[in-house]
C-alpha cells in the first residue's frame, strides 16, 4: 500500500502544482505550438522560462521506478526541445522586428511606418530582454564602426582597435601554459591547470579555440 502511494505521489506525470512554480506539460505544449503558429510574439507567463526550469529540475533531482524513470526521461527530453523550439522562434520574430524598425528609422521618409512595427516589449520575459539588450549593443557597435569608415574617421577605428586590445575576461586553464606576450605586449604566467586569471581578450580567444582555457561568465 505505501509503496503504491509512493509511486503515484513521486509519478513524472504528476500534473499536480501546488505553489504556481512549476509547468504542467499540457500548458507548455500549447504555449509551444501557440507561438509555431503565430506570426506575432503571443503574450506567455512571464515566468515561464523559470517554471520550465523548476519543473526540468524537479524531473531529474526526482527518484522513480523503473518504468517511470524511462517516461521522466522522455519527458525532459521533450521539454528541453521544446525550450529551445520556443526561445528561439520568439527570439527570430524579436529581431525581425527589432531589424525592420532599425531599417525604416534610418530612413526618415518612413518613419511613420516604423509605427507599425514596435516591439511590444510588455510581451517579453526577462530572460528574453536580457538577450534583445546583447543584440542592441551588437547593432550599435555594427554602427559606430560603419559611421567611423563611412565618415572618414581613423582615429575613431584606432579608439575601436585599443579598446578591444584592453579588453580583459576572466578564464580557467584546462593546462599547464608557458608564460607569453599580450598583445598589450605585458607577459603572463606561467599558468597550471585551473588556474583562473584575467587576460587580455584576444590572447584568450587564441587559448579558448586550442581548448587550453575556458571563459568563466562574470554576469
Amino acid at each position: 500500500m505505501d509503496d503504491d502511494y509512493t509511486s503515484k505521489k513521486n509519478s513524472p506525470l504528476e500534473n499536480k502544482d501546488i505553489d504556481g512554480s512549476k509547468i504542467s506539460l499540457d500548458e507548455f505544449y500549447s504555449i509551444v505550438i501557440k507561438e509555431c503558429q503565430t506570426p506575432d510574439i503571443q503574450l506567455i507567463p512571464l515566468d515561464v522560462y523559470q517554471k520550465i526550469a523548476k519543473t526540468l529540475d524537479r524531473l531529474k533531482k526526482q527518484t522513480f521506478n523503473e518504468i517511470e524513470q524511462e517516461i521522466a526521461e522522455k519527458m525532459i527530453s521533450l521539454i528541453i526541445d521544446g525550450s529551445k523550439l520556443l526561445l528561439e522562434k520568439r527570439i527570430d520574430k524579436i529581431i525581425l522586428i527589432q531589424n525592420s524598425k532599425n531599417k525604416l528609422e534610418r530612413n526618415t521618409e518612413k518613419m511613420i511606418e516604423s509605427k507599425n512595427k514596435e516591439l511590444e516589449y510588455f510581451k517579453l520575459t526577462d530572460e528574453e530582454k536580457y538577450v534583445l539588450d546583447g543584440y542592441n549593443n551588437t547593432e550599435k557597435r555594427i554602427e559606430m564602426v560603419l559611421n567611423a569608415i563611412i565618415s572618414g574617421r581613423p582615429v575613431r577605428l584606432e579608439k575601436i582597435s585599443s579598446k578591444l586590445k584592453n579588453k580583459l575576461i576572466v578564464v580557467r586553464f584546462l593546462r599547464s601554459i608557458d608564460s607569453f606576450v599580450g598583445v598589450d605586449m605585458r607577459r603572463y604566467g606561467p599558468y597550471k591547470e585551473e588556474d583562473v586569471t584575467l587576460l587580455p581578450l584576444e590572447n584568450a580567444r587564441g587559448l579558448i579555440e586550442n581548448e587550453n582555457a575556458v571563459e568563466i561568465d562574470q554576469e
